[in-house]
């Protein structure tokens, strides 16, 4: 539904800055693919369980668990 309102002809009509905006906001996917691209290589083999964003440098992640174990580590908390 984002792409469609932000490169169809009719979301360009109906909210015409959101293409704009979500560029902006989400940039335009290149980051996602050297993200993919480093984790296929095997990059962030020591990065599994935690949350990894498409602007990360995994380099530095990786090297920030060294310090911080639970570094972005996904847990669950029982109330």
């Amino acid at each position: 539904m984002t792409e469609r309102l932000a490169w169809s002809n009719e979301g360009r009509q109906w909210l015409p800055s959101f293409r704009t905006h979500a560029e902006q906001c989400r940039g335009n996917g290149d980051g996602a693919i050297q993200l993919i691209d480093q984790i296929i290589a095997g990059a962030a083999d020591r990065l599994a369980g935690r949350i990894i964003h498409s602007g990360d440098n995994l380099g530095e992640l990786v090297h920030g668990t060294d310090d911080n174990p639970d570094l972005r580590r996904l847990r669950l908390h029982r109330a």
